[in-house]
């Protein structure tokens, strides 16, 4: 199953669906750091945060406590998914139907050829107000996988890829992005 995450990363880097960098909006930025996306209205954190294990991403996003708000946590994938910009197969409703609510092995496999990405890897798709390194980020979505019942769908921002993590720590770490 690595595999696939490695394929799709490939394909991001190989297919170009345009990039201009993110449309301007008007977001709502606090200076503690934290934006409001105008599109759906959740709060995202907006701080540089190294990678992390899933387990101290979670803890993360549970103890952080910003401008006297304490009800952060992690992303789901949609979540995630609704920060993309400028590759219509990965933005909400796009030919990507890989989801919270799409998220077996069965429909993670039919639907990874619609969700091979957008662009090369230095293309940042997501909006202009939001900070941070432009790579993979945990979900709190899990992939229901035959032989691996602790993954987790990730989502790359530079060049939009699809893909999981096991939870267990023997695949690494990932960036983390709180929301509320």
């Amino acid at each position: 199953m690595i595999r696939g995450l490695v394929a799709v990363v490939l394909a991001a880097s190989l297919f170009g669906c345009g990039d201009d960098g993110g449309a301007a909006s008007d977001a709502t930025s606090s200076a503690a750091g934290t934006v409001v996306d105008p599109d759906t209205g959740i709060e995202w954190q907006n701080v540089d945060i190294d990678r992390l294990s899933y387990e101290n991403a979670v803890a993360y996003c549970a103890d952080l406590v910003i401008d006297g708000k304490s009800d952060f946590r992690l992303p789901s994938y949609d979540d995630l998914r609704s920060l993309v910009r400028n590759c219509p197969a990965f933005e909400t409703g796009g030919e990507c139907e890989v989801s919270d609510s799409c998220n077996t092995d069965d429909c993670y496999s039919r639907h990874m050829g619609r969700c091979a990405g957008c662009g090369p890897a230095a293309e940042c798709h997501w909006p202009d107000w939001m900070e941070g390194p432009c790579n993979f980020y945990w979900s709190s979505t899990q992939l229901f996988l035959p032989d691996i019942d602790d993954a987790k769908l990730v989502l790359g921002f530079d060049g939009v890829g699809l893909g999981f993590e096991r939870t267990d720590g023997t695949t690494g770490r990932r960036y983390v992005r709180c929301r509320r």
